[in-house]
């Protein structure tokens, strides 16, 4: 709102400096067209190009308003870095690996009714698979257990959650450095994950190998191998709750059975909760949640 509001005053005061100019220029003009000292084109190619003269006046403001936001977003992440605690996550899931969430509701800004309500749920160490209708609130309980988002009502406690979106945005850069990100992993970690997920052909194929070059949001990836990346990622990663939003998706049936043993195998170290419409990976999961009940409490 602080940017806003000096975007709309500097907008205003250099706009209205750029009209007057242009006005100034438009009135010397007509003057002089009427005392017969000037020609009709110059009087004509003048007022054509004054708009332009005084464009960079209007170019200023845009970019001076591009720049207050970069900046207060730096000043938000700073703030948000320094506050961080710099210790190393730990690799082992431990006695935090659990999820509770009691009695929660959540609504959307403006919205209705709550697209939770009342909900509870219990998890532990191991696969836990939430089942539902579109539009039931599985997506929306993952955001609230990896405190993306905070109940109207209710209790969540969680440790530090690593969240696999539907659609996971990939950096641009070397695949190396986007699989170690967040985790520090090596090249050999690297390659069991990309063996466990399936992609090892695939990344054998590319020119560099690991080391060649992802383009922005997984450009030259397909949909199905920018999902099995970020999947190979959160095998990598070091917190010790897992939450899959739709991990197998994108992919064929062949290369979504390789991805559910990868997640039945992820599930013995971590606690792992899977958002699905696949019968198969439900089958994988100690414990099933269907969020077609209202208000439940599934203990793991």
């Amino acid at each position: 709102m602080g940017t806003l509001r000096l975007a709309f005053m500097s907008t205003g005061a250099l706009e209205l400096l750029a009209t007057i100019s242009v006005a100034i220029v438009a009135v010397l003009n007509g003057v002089r067209l009427a005392h017969g000292s000037m020609p009709l084109d110059t009087a004509m190619v003048a007022i054509l190009l004054a708009p332009e003269a005084y464009w960079p006046i209007r170019r200023v403001g845009q970019e001076f308003h591009s720049a207050a936001d970069g900046v207060t977003a730096l000043e938000e992440i700073t703030s948000f870095a320094e506050s961080g605690d710099p210790a190393p996550p730990q690799r082992s899931p431990g006695p935090d690996a659990r999820i509770v969430v009691d009695d929660v509701t959540y609504s959307y800004p403006g919205a209705g009714r709550p697209v939770l309500t009342g909900v509870s749920l219990r998890a532990g160490p191991g696969l836990t698979a939430i089942t539902g209708a579109s539009g039931a609130g599985k997506t929306t309980l993952l955001e609230l257990i990896a405190g993306l988002r905070r109940p109207d009502a209710g209790t969540i406690t969680a440790p530090a959650c690593h969240l696999v979106t539907q659609r996971p945005f990939l950096p641009t850069g070397p695949l190396s450095r986007i699989l170690a990100l967040g985790n520090g992993s090596g090249a050999e970690e690297q390659r069991a994950a990309i063996r466990a997920v399936g992609l090892e052909s695939v990344v054998a194929g590319l020119d560099q190998g690991l080391d060649s070059i992802v383009g922005d949001d997984g450009f030259g990836l397909s949909a199905g191998q920018r999902a099995r990346v970020a999947l190979a990622r959160a095998l990598l990663a070091p917190e010790s709750v897992i939450l899959l939003d739709e991990p197998t998706a994108h992919l064929d049936d062949a290369s979504a059975t390789i991805a559910h043993r990868a997640i039945a195998e992820l599930a013995t170290r971590r606690c792992v909760i899977a958002v699905t419409h696949r019968d198969e990976l439900v089958a994988e999961a100690a414990t099933h949640v269907d969020l077609a009940s209202v208000a439940q409490e599934v203990r793991a």
